[in-house]
């Protein structure tokens, strides 16, 4: 499977979007900040996928992604 994936680009908007001055909340993981999945009734049945900024620009480095579609996917899911 040929991949279309242009780290450099999706790079420079995953750091667009960690520096963002409104995007602080989704760089970590929500049980960083509080037990969220236990205190909010419903929360683990409504997050089937949870996804952090931190956690997609780990995948890049690592990799893990062979279209550009599975990036945005991923980024989808903080949104």
């Amino acid at each position: 499977e040929q991949s279309d994936i242009d780290v450099e680009k999706l790079n420079e908007i995953l750091e667009y979007l960690i520096n963002h001055q409104y995007t602080g909340d989704f760089i970590d993981p929500i049980r960083k900040f509080t037990n969220l999945a236990d205190d909010v009734p419903g929360y683990k049945k409504i997050i089937k996928k949870p996804m952090w900024l931190l956690r997609v620009k780990s995948k890049l480095e690592e990799g893990k992604y062979k279209k550009s579609k599975d990036f945005f996917s991923d980024i989808k899911l903080i949104w």
